[in-house]
């Protein structure tokens, strides 16, 4: 492999985040909560092949809640030289646990991966007739009161995985960012997944 995507040939450089190749060897990157937009994490690496992978694992952090949670995890591309994408893993990579822990959340995503607990119901109540978005109104109360939802800690952590879905990006930098709680949406977060 073009290890710095000069043309030659395995010389031992590699990304500053490298090996990261699996999710046993993932980079773990810090913390992102949801009481402060300057928590971001910036992230740059190279893809250099189709089989390259870079993982990394964060943990973002949920506040105690009363009366709305504001937990709004964001992972976005700011830089993709196209044909990369991303996948999410909330508690483990191993697809496998008692959901949502150790379940991917996305596949193959270009954009931006969004998982938010700041829209209008959770569960099986629904306070507004909006889509599944959030457990506002909620309450720390157990149980909470008639209409309101349980405010839930969705402190974890996430493993992400970015790599190539196509043939193209080789070599090219990418960027992403990851937040909890901005100040505004990342590029193409305005729907969560």
């Amino acid at each position: 492999m073009d290890d710095d995507c000069d043309g030659a040939t395995d010389e031992g450089f590699d990304d500053a985040y490298e090996p990261s190749e699996n999710c046993a060897a993932a980079r773990s990157m810090g913390t992102v909560a949801d009481t402060s937009s300057s928590d971001t994490i910036t992230i740059s690496g190279q893809i250099k092949s189709s089989t390259d992978n870079d993982w990394y694992v964060i943990q973002a952090t949920d506040d105690t809640d009363s009366g709305s949670d504001e937990f709004d995890l964001q992972i976005y591309f700011t830089a993709n030289p196209g044909g990369l994408a991303i996948d999410v893993y909330r508690g483990s990579c191993s697809g496998t646990g008692t959901p949502p822990w150790g379940t991917r959340i996305c596949n193959g995503v270009g954009d931006c991966v969004r998982w938010t607990m700041d829209g209008a119901w959770y569960g099986t109540i629904d306070v507004s007739g909006a889509p599944y978005d959030g457990e506002n109104p909620c309450s720390s109360s157990s149980p909470p009161p008639p209409g309101v939802n349980q405010c839930l800690s969705d402190t974890g952590n996430w493993y992400i995985r970015v790599y190539r879905n196509n043939g193209s990006g080789a070599c090219s930098p990418y960027t992403i960012v990851i937040d909890n709680n901005p100040a505004s949406n990342g590029p193409g977060c305005a729907n969560p997944i």
